[in-house]
């Protein structure tokens, strides 16, 4: 429903031909593709948050996502309006299409599928040399090799989508015909454009098909223990299996099927670390599709040479989008190499600010003795920010933003393939050139789309409730003199609705439409700007959540003040409620003022005005760094002092959000703390685009300048799906997933000992022991329990709850431990975390304190 909106607000400004508009309805005519689509959203939607198979599920998904909304969409808004056409036979073949995908992907992401595979594979090898191995037609013993072989064909992708296509365009061919007295205008072009879009899909889920298919077998070829342990590390970094997933998953797996002990597990998971930069570097499978034409090296074609994976074999893959080039693959990867190492030259982590990496290529330029024209300066930074949001991802810059400089003839009229436009060290002029044609590409779409949204900002944005109309306030003459601005009185309004007046001809005619329908270049580039196809950041939680704080600072070292604050708490309260809460609730609700304006909430804010009313306080950090004056940082010796805060009020000059914060001096705020801990781009503080009265946090860093939120005691802070949770020595990942029932999820507790704990719908608490207590001024906790039997050194018997609150299907998290950073929850990059009032960060060593609006204490 989200994305029909975006869809139907967007191209009805901007439509993306000039007789295609988005309905709004869907596939109303296809249902069983529209059923199908659905049910592949809500499957993808669901994963959100978990890092596992997401460059596969950003794939497969944008193909399926364009199939539905372009050719598929266009089809279904004309042939509804053609009356001799049977849409279930068409639909049947499109809808079996997509679900064979589905089924794939469904298989794929399942949190069993690296488990039973490798036990699955284990079981064939040790069948295979003990000579039991039977051929698929139940012939004598084959050979070792046959059986090896046959494990290339384990989970691959079976469907010959091809060949439907062939029956699907025999089906349509009666109505392509021009002597035909069932002749439809455009089918033919409509046809080529969804042919096109499905081979497309076919060819991406087959190449992350096959390039899964080739690890196995290089695990199944790998005799010594040290092999294996590599090449499931291969395997975890092309599907994004980062170490705690995969210490998770490969903890699960049967040893009696397939021999991996401990010490394999923590080999792979350290080895995962080490090649977490090559994935980028490599690409993903797809990479021949977005080359296409390039001639780069397959990774999808399996050898075996000495036991390995033969990467020599060059790609067939020929979409017929771009023609052919003569650039060798050893230049493709030349480039690639130069603009990582540009990238890693530049200080940039795992992510780094959009902005700051389009004008650190503009200075690359101005090194080369290129000055770039001001309107390229001007909109490179904003258009890059308007594709891929605030930040960009290392990930996202070489798999995505690389294939988009090229694809043109040059100036000397040579072809710049796809991905080469970007020699930074061999052909500067190539560079200026390729960044004036990207912009050329994208900006008419990032100009309409500031001048939409001015239109749309002048207009003031009310909540729902601001909306609201009383029944009492209606006016019967108002409402009839609009109705007769129409040119119609109320007695031709009366019997157009009861049937007795006909409607007029024109009206009823549905109007010809002769133009011929095609996905071009600059049509596909509308449509992947204006549904956000290149934004990585995954916004958390939904948009549905809603904010629980502001949080308070309580200290449980302090008993007289825990019981001051526990005075005004009921004694069966799970949580602790903030006590200006329960004194503001005290005053009651008048229903009389619910229409006046300082009752019906309160408008969106700009970021102009959720800048000024934003603040950060540094509330700790490490006593040898000092403070004021005597302090080490300047960080530190400025804003430890008592009234400073990080904010437009008390730094004149300071811009409007978002801000970057990181040691690095092209940071809106350097953090120059000693030690290890801050990234040269630690982190991002944006306006949330979920939430439009609330700020979130984007960390930028690597794993070894990671970016916590500190568990506020005793009060409930919300969890989603994906979340890490972090107490002391161990670590929890948090699984909710909707059950059949509506508006119902359950929360699975995962650790990376292959633990899976399901937490009932009472709630649980985690602790050590088996037994738990009930303290004074303490919360009350679910019965039920996960007991730690291990690694319990500042572990407390009841350390962090549960609850699960069906009438909001949100599940909380609520600290009980001792320890002030007993509870901690990891933020990872490319995800967005919102943020509360009161709301604790820990910051390499540096804990920062959230103020926002008048609650702050200025």
């Amino acid at each position: 429903q989200g994305r029909a909106q975006v869809l139907d607000s967007v191209w009805g400004v901007m439509p993306l031909s000039p007789d295609a508009n988005w309905s709004g309805n869907g596939l109303d005519f296809f249902v069983r593709c529209q059923a199908v689509y659905d049910k592949a959203r809500f499957h993808v939607a669901r994963l959100d948050g978990e890092s596992a198979m997401k460059s596969l599920k950003r794939t497969v998904m944008h193909d399926v996502d364009f199939v539905h909304d372009m050719p598929l969409q266009t089809m279904n808004d004309r042939l509804k309006r053609v009356a001799f056409v049977d849409p279930q036979p068409f639909d049947s073949v499109i809808a079996e299409m997509l679900g064979e995908v589905l089924e794939w992907l469904e298989w794929v992401t399942g949190p069993s599928w690296l488990a039973e595979s490798l036990e699955d594979m284990g079981t064939r090898r040790v069948d295979a040399r003990s000579g039991g191995v039977q051929s698929e037609d139940r012939s004598p013993n084959v050979s070792v090799d046959e059986a090896l072989y046959d494990l290339e064909a384990h989970g691959r992708f079976m469907y010959q989508m091809p060949l439907r296509l062939r029956d699907l365009q025999a089906m349509v061919r009666p109505f392509m015909e021009i002597g035909s007295t069932h002749y439809i205008v455009s089918l033919d072009s409509m046809m080529s454009a969804l042919v096109s879009g499905l081979l497309r899909l076919y060819h991406s889920v087959k190449a992350w098909d096959e390039a899964i298919a080739a690890h196995f077998s290089q695990i199944a070829l790998a005799d010594l223990t040290d092999e294996i342990a590599h090449s499931l590390a291969d395997l975890c970094v092309t599907v994004d299996i980062d170490p705690f997933e995969a210490a998770h998953r490969l903890s699960r797996v049967d040893a009696n099927l397939f021999k991996l002990r401990a010490a394999d597990i923590e080999a792979v998971c350290n080895r995962i670390t080490l090649l977490l930069g090559r994935s980028s570097l490599s690409g993903p499978p797809t990479s021949d599709l977005q080359h296409t034409g390039v001639g780069t090296r397959s990774r999808t074609a399996l050898g075996r040479i000495g036991g390995h994976l033969d990467i020599a074999a060059t790609s067939e893959l020929d979409m017929g989008e771009r023609p052919v080039s003569n650039s060798s693959a050893s230049g493709l990867e030349e480039v690639r190499s130069q603009v990582f190492d540009w990238w890693h030259n530049q200080r940039f982590n795992h992510a780094a600010p959009s902005r700051i990496v389009a004008i650190a290529l503009l200075d690359t330029l101005v090194d080369m003795k290129l000055h770039p024209d001001p309107w390229v300066a001007e909109m490179l930074p904003t258009t890059l920010e308007w594709l891929f949001g605030v930040q960009i991802s290392c990930y996202c810059f070489m798999n995505t933003l690389l294939p988009m400089f090229g694809g043109y003839n040059d100036s000397k009229h040579e072809e710049i393939a796809p991905g080469m436009g970007l020699p930074l060290k061999r052909d500067p002029g190539r560079c200026a050139e390729t960044l004036l044609v990207f912009l050329r590409r994208w900006s008419e779409f990032v100009l309409a789309e500031e001048e939409s949204t001015k239109i749309v900002t002048s207009v003031p944005v009310r909540s729902n409730r601001r909306q609201m109309k009383r029944g009492s306030e209606f006016v019967l003459k108002d409402f009839l003199s609009e109705v007769q601005q129409s040119g119609h009185s109320v007695d031709d309004v009366r019997q157009l609705l009861d049937g007795i007046r006909p409607l007029p001809c024109e009206i009823l005619k549905a109007h010809a439409i002769d133009e011929r329908n095609c996905c071009t270049g600059p049509t596909r580039r509308r449509w992947e700007f204006m549904t956000e196809q290149f934004n990585d950041l995954t916004n958390m939680p939904g948009e549905t959540n809603r904010d629980l704080g502001p949080y308070l600072h309580v200290e449980l070292d302090k008993p007289g003040r825990m019981a001051e604050i526990w005075g005004t708490q009921p004694r069966s309260s799970w949580c602790l409620v903030n006590p200006d809460l329960v004194r503001k609730a005290k005053k009651g609700y008048d229903f009389g003022s619910a229409t006046s304006p300082q009752n019906q909430g309160r408008a969106a804010m700009t970021s102009n005005e959720l800048s000024e009313t934003f603040m950060l306080k540094l509330v700790e950090w490490p006593e040898e760094f000092g403070s004021g004056e005597s302090a080490a940082s300047t960080f530190i010796k400025f804003f430890s002092k008592e009234r400073m805060r990080i904010s437009r009020r008390s730094l004149p000059g300071l811009p409007k959000l978002p801000w970057c914060f990181g040691s690095d001096e092209r940071n809106t705020v350097i953090v120059d703390t000693p030690g290890p801990g801050i990234a040269p781009f630690h982190c991002m503080f944006a306006h949330s685009k979920l939430h439009p009265n609330r700020v979130c946090y984007v960390p930028l860093g690597n794993p070894l300048s990671s970016s916590h939120i500190i568990c506020p005691k005793y009060q409930p802070l919300p969890i989603r799906n994906g979340d890490r949770l972090i107490c002391h020595e161990w670590i929890f990942e948090l699984r909710i997933t909707p059950t059949e029932n509506l508006h119902e999820s359950s929360l699975t507790i995962l650790t990376d000992a292959g633990e899976s704990f399901k937490v009932p719908f009472e709630g649980c608490h985690i602790g050590a022991g088996n037994r738990s207590r009930h303290m004074d001024n303490q919360p009350c906790f679910p019965q039920a329990k996960f007991a730690l039997k291990h690694r319990l050194r500042d572990i407390s018997p009841v350390h962090a709850a549960f609850w699960y609150q069906a009438s909001a299907n949100r599940w909380t998290l609520v600290d009980h431990s001792p320890h002030s950073m007993g509870c901690l929850i990891q933020m990872r990059p490319c995800h967005a975390y919102p943020l509360s009032h009161g709301l604790r960060l820990l910051m390499g060593q540096c804990v920062l304190e959230v103020m926002m609006g008048d609650k702050t204490d200025d």
